[in-house]
């Protein structure tokens, strides 16, 4: 009786943690952002830039961090970045440096070019599992396509 118990138990516990990870998501990054960036609507023509420039724009400076990033000509604040740590908690510490960043644009965007600061203000930044993304656009769907794509 103690070991059905036991079992009972133990299968139980299985089952509920199994439920536990139903927010666990797992994409590839770059088809994703070539996905996204047919999908969402940009003012400006964005241009892929290389993983590492993406980390050094964002200052992330610790190792396994998957991104692909898109950005506009620098007329516009426009941008699709995305970010892949290695844990949760290490995509926390991105989605504070994206915040960061998102801040520093429109300091810079203030006096260079001050209606990019809508955009700015309305600029998604969010995390989901070990993934951050960052998107910059007038596209009013575009955290509505973000969700329906990482299902």
């Amino acid at each position: 009786m103690k070991k059905f118990t036991l079992t009972l138990i133990l299968a139980l516990l299985c089952v509920v943690t199994a439920g536990c990870d139903k927010d666990k998501v797992d994409v590839d990054v770059q088809k994703l952002g070539d996905n996204l960036t047919q999908k969402i609507k940009f003012e400006d023509q964005l241009t892929q830039i290389d993983e590492d420039i993406a980390k050094d724009i964002y200052e992330i400076n610790f190792e396994k961090v998957k991104a692909t990033a898109f950005i506009g000509s620098g007329a516009t604040s426009e941008e699709l970045v995305i970010f892949e740590a290695e844990s949760k908690d290490k995509a926390k510490q991105i989605l504070t440096l994206a915040k960061k960043h998102i801040e520093e644009q429109k300091q810079d965007y203030e006096s260079y070019n001050p209606k990019e600061i809508k955009k700015l203000d309305n600029a998604i930044v969010i995390q989901k599992d070990k993934y951050v993304i960052i998107c910059v656009t007038e596209d009013v769907s575009v955290e509505k396509i973000i969700n329906n794509s990482l299902k």
